[in-house]
């Protein structure tokens, strides 16, 4: 789900509906949801409580550009990198 659906959300009600449509359409189709371009604390267990199934965005890391990417990485490889559902992280 692109950064410009999440937004908004939850304060404005237009951003919430269409979540919530995408979502529902998303697993509907029983795909995985995945929410791009969550920045806050707000955004991310509002999208849990509607079923989002992954998250990514500046709450997690903020943006690198390509050179320091690498180096990023490498610094990380050692940690578990598993996905947890985000349902499965913040019980709202």
């Amino acid at each position: 789900m692109d950064k410009s659906f999440i937004d908004g959300i939850p304060d404005d009600p237009e951003d919430a509906a269409i979540v919530k449509a995408v979502i529902a359409l998303g697993k509907g189709l029983e795909m995985k949801i995945v929410a791009e371009g969550v920045e806050g604390e707000d955004q991310r267990d509002y999208i849990a409580r509607e079923g989002c199934d992954e998250v990514q965005g500046y709450l997690y890391a903020p943006r690198y550009p390509c050179l320091i990417s690498g180096h990023y990485l490498s610094q990380i490889s050692n940690i578990d990198q598993r996905v947890i559902p985000v349902s499965a992280r913040w019980q709202a």
